[in-house]
């Protein structure tokens, strides 16, 4: 009961800490893959925190089919932000509020064609590659625009922005520069706060590592994780 309470206060705190650095038009979302059912709950009953992230379909589902969890579900936006398999769109599409990690027409087309299915418009945003890794997902920015012109014409979604991952650097200035190219494409695209659908618009970027560079490259959705669950500082 005292590691509950401690981290209860930790979570608080830090809540606390990222509210009165932000401004107003810069949202949270806590990001739950490596944090306990404890955890999640102790940060989503703080109440300022409305925006959650899940990686997974499967833990998502045996999540927030819970009494527990069910019961504070309609409180919050759950957004999917990991790798999506086309075998798990319809789970997806069942469960989250947003898919943030769009990376193929082939994708988008299946998210399409399930929405349709439940009759509904499913909030989307598209994941560019602005790393040179390897293993991270994403379109290249050179094919945005024909991405976007044939997601746009789908009947069952609703694109409401962009989300990247930055640079795996150490070096500030590749980090600045990879956040940079995200931002020029949203800055062309997306010029309203709100979609026609009514949805909010995000540039979805900077993590618990570099959420500080992200924002003043104009991000207004950071993910943050670690910083809210784990014992280190930001």
């Amino acid at each position: 009961m005292h590691f509950v309470n401690s981290d209860n206060t930790r979570i608080s705190d830090r809540i606390t800490e990222l509210k009165n650095i932000l401004s107003q038009k810069v949202d949270i979302m806590a990001v739950v893959k490596y944090a306990n059912d404890t955890q999640i709950l102790s940060l989503i009953k703080d109440g300022r925190i409305k925006i959650i992230g899940e990686n997974r379909v499967q833990d998502a589902e045996k999540r927030w089919e819970r009494r527990d969890f069910l019961d504070i579900r309609k409180n919050l936006d759950i957004h999917f932000i990991g790798h999506l398999q086309k075998n798990k769109v319809k789970r997806a599409v069942l469960l989250f509020d947003s898919i943030d990690s769009v990376d193929s027409i082939e994708l988008a087309e299946e998210i399409d064609k399930k929405s349709a299915q439940i009759g509904k418009i499913m909030p989307v945003m598209i994941q560019i590659k602005i790393s040179d890794k390897e293993t991270q997902y994403g379109i290249k920015p050179e094919d945005f625009d024909f991405i976007f012109e044939n997601i746009s014409r789908m009947k069952n979604i609703s694109i409401r922005g962009i989300m990247a991952i930055g640079a795996m650097s150490d070096k500030e200035e590749e980090i600045r520069a990879s956040f940079k190219k995200a931002a020029d494409i949203y800055k062309n695209y997306f010029k309203n706060e709100f979609n026609s659908n009514g949805e909010k618009n995000y540039l979805s970027m900077g993590m618990s590592g570099d959420w500080r560079i992200a924002i003043e490259e104009g991000s207004n959705l950071i993910r943050i994780g670690n910083y809210f669950f784990d014992n280190k500082g930001v």
